[in-house]
C-alpha cells in the first residue's frame, strides 16, 4: 500500500440562506453533537472560537451535515480577513446582488480562489467537492503566500487506488493538498476526490489551513503527550535532573557522580538524567515541561534506522540529544516506541522502532510531539532534583526564566517532592550570590545553597586540610580547587560530598527516612 497522509480532510459549514450566527462565545460544550471524544473536537473548538465556522443552529454543530461552495468561500474570505464591502456583484446568473453570499462568491472569482462550475454558473447550492476544495485551498494558499516549511513525505496523490478519478483540472491542487497535509484518504487507500465533504472535516481542514497560515506549519501532533497520566505510588524515588553536574563531568570514576553515590548511601532508588553539556532548555524538553517534536517523516514497518529532524517548542532544528540521551531515549513518536541516537560521523539525528511482527509503516504528515524516556515513567512519590542552568550564564537580571522553566518541571512531574541545586560556579556566573539568593527566596527549604556549603563546612567534612590556593580561591568566592577538576567540574569528593547534602536535604523535609 502506497503511502498516505493522515491528516482528515475537507469543510463544510451550514447550508443556509441567511447570515452566520455568532461564533463569539462558541465552544464544543455549547453543542451537544460535539463531545470531546471525538477526533474532530479540537478543530470544531478551533473554528468556533476564531469564528471561522458556526453551528447549524445555537446548540448543534452538525458535523456529518455537507458544505456548500458557498459556504466554502465565505469561510475562506473569512480566515483572509477580507473586506467583502467592495464586492457586490458577479458575472454568474445563480449569485444575484444582495444574497449573503454574493460578496464571498465575487471575492473569491475575482481574487482566482474559486472558478464557476460552468462559463456563467457557480453552483452556489451544489456542495463543494474534495478535490474543488484542494483546488480552492491551494489557490488560496498561492494567494496569500502560504507555506509550510515541514512538507509530508508523500509528494502528490498518484499513489492512492483512485488517483485516476482526479480530474485534469484539479490535479495540481490536489497533489499540492497531498503534499502539504491538507488533504488524507478516507481508508483503504482511497482519496475519494470527487466525493463531498462533512462539516466536521471541513473543521478540521479550515483548522489546518488557518493554523498554517498564522504559523507556516500545520498544528501539531500532541495526542501521545497528551495522553500521558502520572502513577499514583508510594514507593519512593529520586529522580536527578541536570547537566554535567548531574552525569558526573570531571570525576574519576563513573561510581562518583552524585546521584550514584546518592543511592548506595541513602538505599533509595535513584534515576540519573544528568547530560553534560545542556541547557535549563534541553533539560526541560528532556522533562517533557518544553515540548519536543519530530518533523514530519515515515517510520518503516521494519526495525531499521530511519533519519529524523528533532524540533523544540519554537518549531526550529534543536540539538537536544547531541551530548547523551539519559531521560530521552527510548521515546515514542505517533504511538511507535524505538531508540533515539545521535550519530557524529553524519551529524544526523536517526531512531530506530521496536521490533515487531505486526510492524506497520507510519506516515508522520505534521509536527509531532515527542514522549521521551523521562516523561513516560513519572509518579506521585518521585524526588525530583533539579540542578540546572550552569550552561546557560544566567544574571540576576534574567534568572527568571531559570525559575519559570524549573517551575514548570515542578509542576509536570506530579509529585510535591523536590530539590532545587543552586548555582556553584562564580566565574560563569559573576551574579552567583544574588542568583542563588533569589532562588533561596523563591525555593525556602526546598532550595539546596551548595555552594555556599562547598565554601564553609566542605573541606573539613572531608577531612581536607586547605591549601593556600583552596584559601584564596575561598577568599574570592569561588569552589576550592581541592573539590574541582576544572573550572566547573567536581572532582570524586565533590560529588560524594553533593550526594551527602542531597541526602541530608531530602531527610529534612521528610521525604525519606535516615539510615540506621
Amino acid at each position: 500500500m502506497k503511502r498516505f497522509l493522515v491528516v482528515i480532510l475537507t469543510l463544510i459549514f451550514a447550508v443556509s440562506a441567511f447570515p452566520l450566527y455568532a461564533a463569539d462565545n462558541a465552544s464544543i460544550a455549547g453543542f451537544k453533537d460535539v463531545t470531546e471524544n471525538k477526533w474532530y473536537a479540537e478543530a470544531v473548538a478551533y473554528v468556533a472560537e476564531n469564528g471561522l465556522m458556526t453551528g447549524t443552529s445555537e446548540t448543534a454543530f452538525g458535523p456529518s451535515v455537507t458544505l456548500t461552495r458557498a459556504m466554502t468561500v465565505q469561510i475562506l474570505a473569512q480566515i483572509a480577513g477580507a473586506d467583502l464591502t467592495t464586492y457586490t456583484k458577479t458575472d454568474f446568473v445563480d449569485v444575484p446582488e444582495g444574497k449573503w453570499y454574493t460578496s464571498s462568491v465575487a471575492w473569491a472569482s475575482e481574487n482566482g480562489i474559486a472558478e464557476g462550475i460552468s462559463d456563467d454558473t457557480f453552483g452556489y447550492k451544489n456542495p463543494v467537492t474534495r478535490e474543488q476544495l484542494a483546488l480552492m485551498i491551494y489557490k488560496f494558499a498561492a494567494k496569500y503566500e502560504i507555506i509550510n516549511k515541514f512538507s509530508t513525505p508523500t509528494e502528490n496523490a498518484d499513489g492512492f487506488a483512485d488517483a485516476d478519478k482526479i480530474h485534469g483540472w484539479a490535479k495540481e491542487g490536489v497533489d499540492w493538498a497531498v503534499k502539504y497535509g491538507m488533504i488524507s484518504g478516507m481508508g483503504d487507500n482511497m482519496l475519494d476526490p470527487r466525493g463531498t465533504a462533512t462539516r466536521a472535516q471541513a473543521a478540521q481542514i479550515f483548522y489546518n489551513l488557518d493554523y498554517l497560515k498564522n504559523n507556516s506549519y500545520l498544528p501539531p501532533d500532541t495526542a501521545d503527550f497528551d495522553a500521558l497520566t502520572v502513577e499514583e505510588s508510594t514507593k519512593t524515588r529520586v529522580v536527578c535532573w541536570g547537566d554535567s553536574l548531574t552525569a558526573g563531568g570531571g570525576s574519576s570514576a563513573s561510581q562518583y557522580t552524585y546521584p550514584r553515590v546518592l543511592a548506595t548511601i541513602s538505599g533509595l532508588p535513584v534515576r540519573n538524567y544528568g547530560v553534560g553539556g545542556e541547557t535549563s532548555g534541553h533539560i526541560a524538553s528532556r522533562q517533557g515541561c518544553r515540548a519536543l517534536y519530530v518533523a514530519p517523516v515515515v517510520i518503516p514497518a521494519e526495525s531499521t534506522a530511519v533519519e529524523i529532524r528533532l524540533l523544540g517548542e519554537d518549531m526550529e532544528p534543536t540539538d537536544l540529544g547531541l551530548f547523551g540521551n539519559a531521560g530521552l531515549s527510548p521515546f515514542t513518536i505517533a504511538g511507535v516506541k524505538g531508540k533515539f541516537f545521535y550519530n557524529e560521523s553524519t551529524g544526523k539525528y536517526l531512531f530506530t522502532r521496536d521490533s515487531g511482527a505486526n510492524n506497520k509503516e507510519v506516515v508522520i504528515s505534521r509536527p509531532t510531539r515527542v514522549v521521551t524516556a523521562g516523561m513516560q515513567t513519572r509518579t506521585t512519590a518521585d524526588i525530583n532534583v533539579i540542578f540546572s542552568g550552569s550552561n546557560n550564564g544566567y544574571s540576576a537580571n534574567n534568572i527568571y526564566k531559570l525559575i519559570e522553566t524549573v517551575d514548570s518541571m515542578i509542576s509536570l512531574s506530579g509529585s510535591d517532592k523536590y530539590i532545587v541545586i543552586g548555582m556553584t560556579c562564580l566565574e560563569r556566573m559573576p551574579d552567583i550570590a544574588q542568583i542563588n539568593k533569589m532562588m533561596g527566596d523563591k525555593y525556602g527549604d526546598n532550595f539546596l545553597d551548595i555552594r555556599t556549603y562547598f565554601l564553609t563546612d566542605a573541606l573539613a567534612d572531608a577531612g581536607i586540610e586547605p591549601t593556600e590556593q583552596d584559601l584564596a580561591d575561598i577568599e574570592r568566592g569561588e569552589i576550592p580547587s581541592s573539590l574541582r577538576a576544572d573550572d566547573i567540574h567536581g572532582n570524586d569528593i565533590f560529588y560524594r560530598l553533593l550526594a551527602e547534602q542531597v541526602y541530608k536535604k531530602i531527610v529534612e523535609l521528610g521525604y525519606a527516612e535516615p539510615n540506621a
